[in-house]
């Protein structure tokens, strides 16, 4: 895996894992072989929407969902990876948030691990801090308003204290 992906190394602004998986044992190798900004991601963790989501894999599948729809992914064309979207399930729980359906309920129906859409969602996950998020959109939005504004310069402040 470390070997395909650093064909696209100077490419790649982040690298998701699944820190709770298999994922787990490359994390160390990532960063040993310099890839910057590598993110383990549990999916059972806390939502950032407590109310609309069960856990943070809701959030993430529902959030590839969002994107699909509004045409922001294209190109898939794996039939694997289609077919275990395709086979994805959701339900609204008594909360009211969106729950994803279990593996173990999956395979109950004879459905096998969703390896390579987990890897897609992964790949998707936007896991910027909320705050840093937001001044992120509200910068964009400035900029939309005002094309010729000057970019802001590089702001080198952690790399002098560290």
């Amino acid at each position: 895996m470390i070997a395909f992906l650093t064909t696209f190394k100077d490419r790649l602004e982040e690298i998701n894992f699944d820190r709770a998986g298999v994922g787990a044992y490359f994390a160390t190798d990532f960063e040993n072989f310099g890839f910057i900004n590598v993110n383990g991601v549990n999916v059972g963790a806390a939502t950032d929407f407590p109310d609309r989501y069960r856990n943070l894999k809701a959030q993430l599948y529902w959030s590839l969902r969002e994107r699909f729809q509004n045409g922001e992914v294209s190109g898939l064309d794996d039939e694997v990876s289609i077919a275990q979207l395709a086979s994805l399930r959701y339900e609204i729980n008594p909360r009211g948030q969106v729950q994803i359906e279990s593996k173990e309920e999956a395979r109950k129906r004879g459905v096998k691990s969703p390896d390579r859409a987990e890897a897609l969602m992964l790949a998707f996950a936007d896991r910027t801090p909320g705050i840093l998020r937001y001044y992120q959109e509200r910068a964009e939005a400035e900029r939309a308003k005002n094309p010729d504004m000057a970019e802001p310069e590089p702001d080198d402040y952690l790399e002098r204290i560290l």
